[in-house]
Formats: structure tokens, sequence, C-alpha cells
């Protein structure tokens, strides 16, 4: 008798871009550098979202030059409409890998990033996803409060992080939902979840989000298992100009907004209305008391925005 055909085995990076051709090109870079595991074949998936720069040009350099330099290769997809949740929904039916790896395009990967989904594929087969840690790409240059993880941590924070530590661990509702930029999930789950919503997310570069917040939920509402494993690690560029007061309070506030609307219809309109005038007012004071310290002055401005963006989120605006 024949023997069975082996199932391909396959992991597909997916990337959406807008507008930063040289960020996109360093996460190129740092894929392509990394550990190839045996016996898994590694593709990518380019989707240039509303991008106006070089980035398709990027793109279809890298690809000339696949060959000659034993690139990973890259397909590319181009969506005129602006949003991430547009760009990647875009992707969903171009994808033909069994395993799919999101990867932000301001990330890097570590070296190990492949060699720990093929070992966490293999180790837990009856799970749907996997998400692992994002990890500031500190340099050195950053200030030092914003490493601060006492009472007067700033959170939102300017530069994503998601750590649950060194353990592996099943996530479930209710718990700590990690970022969009680093799940690995079976191809075959897509459509039981269905697509990101266009209503979330980032539009261009304005600090939207929560489409990975809202997606996941639906995953794990639905039943699908969901494993944190932290040798699955990304590095998220360091940007200083997130370090700035104004872009800290526009990203509290917009980002709290989002995940209130979310969660619009889980508390009572007269207790929303209550609890984020409180808040508001609280904060509110405390940053007149506070004026002349810096450190506590720039948490509770940061505490008021996200407070007014919450209070706005809750009742529908």
């Amino acid at each position: 008798m024949p023997k069975p055909k082996r199932k391909h085995k396959a992991i597909e990076v997916l990337i959406c871009t807008h507008n930063r051709a040289s960020l996109l090109a360093k996460t190129l870079k740092s894929i392509n550098e990394s550990i190839k595991p045996n016996n898994f074949d590694l593709k990518m998936i380019v989707v240039a979202n509303a991008c106006n720069d070089n980035t398709i040009e990027l793109v279809q350099s890298y690809q000339k030059e696949t060959k000659e330099k034993r690139l990973i290769p890259v397909k590319l997809v181009t969506e005129d409409k602006i949003g991430k949740s547009n760009g990647l929904n875009s992707a969903i039916p171009n994808l033909s890998c069994p395993i799919i790896a999101f990867v932000d395009d301001d990330h890097r990967v570590d070296k190990n990033y492949f060699s720990a989904i093929v070992k966490s594929i293999q180790s837990y087969p009856e799970t749907d996803f996997f998400c692992g840690r994002i990890l500031p790409d500190w340099d050195g240059s950053e200030p030092s409060w914003v490493r601060d993880e006492g009472p007067f941590k700033i959170y939102p924070l300017p530069v994503p992080k998601f750590d649950l530590g060194t353990s592996t661990k099943r996530l479930g509702c209710g718990q700590a939902v990690p970022g969009g930029g680093n799940l690995i999930v079976k191809r075959e789950i897509l459509n039981k979840v269905g697509l990101f919503s266009s209503q979330l997310g980032p539009s261009g570069h304005d600090l939207g989000g929560s489409e990975d917040y809202d997606w996941v939920n639906r995953a794990l509402s639905k039943g699908l298992i969901l494993q944190y494993i932290p040798e699955i690690t990304q590095y998220h560029y360091v940007d200083q100009k997130r370090f700035k007061l104004k872009y800290l309070m526009e990203k509290a506030f917009k980002r709290s907004k989002t995940v209130a609307r979310l969660k619009h219809g889980e508390l009572p309109g007269k207790y929303k209305i209550r609890y984020g005038a409180t808040n508001l007012l609280v904060y509110l004071s405390r940053t007149i008391i506070f004026l002349h310290s810096s450190t506590k002055r720039r948490y509770y401005l940061v505490r008021l925005s996200a407070s007014a963006g919450e209070l706005l989120g809750y009742i529908g605006f």
C-alpha cells in the first residue's frame, strides 16, 4: 500500500504595514536572520495598506533578490482602504499555510522565534492559537520613568509590552489579552472567529486600537484554546516621540475609549456615568495638587485622559 501523504508543514508570516518602509525593512531583516526550523517551509505576506511612501518598491526589490540572497519568499498584497483591520482582512483570502504568524511592521523577532513556534505546535497540538511576549526594544536612550514599576507607572505604556512571565500558561476570558502583533494562529480557526472589526484598530498612525482585543475575545468566547508561550518573543521598536506628554495623553484617551466601547453593554448606564465622572474629578484634583511633581503630574494627567476616553466610550460617543 502507498504511504499516506504527510501533512505539509509551513508557517506564513503576516505583516500589515502603512508608510513605514524603513521599519518594515528592519522587520524583514530580523525574520530572515532568525534560526530556520527543520522540516518547515517559511513564507511571508506583506499587506501594503494605503501606502504612498516607497513600501511597495521596497517589497518588490526584496522579491527580486529572494533567490540570489536565499531570502524567505514574500507575497505582496495591496489594500487601498486605510485601516489596519482592512489590511488584515484583505490578506486572509491570500493565506496559504496552515500556521499564520502575525508580526507588526515595527517589531523585530527573536532569533529563536520560529523554533519556539514549532516546539509549541508540537507540544500543544490541541491548542488553536498561541501568543508570546512583546518587549520594548530598549537601547538605553529612553527616559528612566518608562521603566517605573511603582504606583506611578504610566499605562497604557508608551511602548507596548506584553509579558506574563517565564512560564507557559493557558489563557481564557477575563485574563490578560495579548496584542495582535505576536499571535500564532491555525488558519482553520480564522473562519470560525471571523474578520477583524473595521470599526476598530489604527487607521494610518492615529493611535486607534482594540481590533486585536476584540478578535481574541471573540475567539475565546467560542471556546478556542489560547496558550501563552514566553519563548515566542518579539521586540517593539522604540520611537522617542512616544515619550512626550501629548502622545501619552492622546494614546490613553483613544485606547481607553475603544476598550470602553467594547464593554458598552456590560455595565448599567447610570453606573458608567457615575463611575466615569468620579474618576475624572479625582484625577483632575490630584493633577492640580501634584503640579509641583513631574512624576505624579504626568501620571495623573495620563489617568485623567484615560478616564475621559473611558467615560465617552461607555456612554456611546
